[in-house]
């Protein structure tokens, strides 16, 4: 069950219950309002679902997308370092990008509004391929079919 509940006329609670799971999240859409928010300490924090506990290790949060404080400003320094040794903002890493994208964007239009297969398929190639790209250089073109089965292993 999903349900949506608007508090205030920029800040709405959406609330997602699912079998054992439930999940609540509120959505802001007001920018003044949302800066206001995110400047006080109180909501810097990350929500923790219990689902992704690191089991192998200590049994805590890991990654940028769960931890906070020091660990993530940590986390997040490493990160960006090795994102910009790939290149990671500059504007050759952007059309390289870019080039998948346009791909993507041809394809589907290239549906002539017909319901489109494989989906989830084509945007895992664009994603896979342009990550690829920036790490080994090499670019696989769309009708490769040896780019097409790793992509499909990969995916699985």
């Amino acid at each position: 069950m999903i349900s949506l509940v608007i508090i205030f006329t920029s800040l709405f609670l959406y609330r997602i219950k699912w079998k054992f799971y439930s999940l609540s999240a509120y959505i802001i859409t007001d920018l003044k309002l949302g800066k206001e928010i995110f400047a006080n300490a109180a909501f810097a924090g990350r929500a923790f679902t219990g689902t992704v506990n690191d089991l192998y290790t200590t049994g805590s949060m890991h990654g940028i997308l769960n931890t906070e404080g020091e660990h993530w400003e940590q986390i997040r320094r490493f990160t960006l370092r090795q994102l910009r040794n790939f290149g990671f903002g500059k504007s050759t890493m952007e059309s390289l990008i870019m080039d998948d994208v346009m791909e993507v964007i041809d394809w589907m239009k290239s549906a002539g509004g017909k319901p489109l297969e494989e989906i989830d398929e084509k945007m895992s190639y664009a994603f896979l391929n342009s990550l690829w790209t920036i790490v080994s250089g090499r670019k696989y073109s769309k009708d490769d079919v040896g780019g097409i089965s790793i992509i499909r292993d990969v995916t699985k």
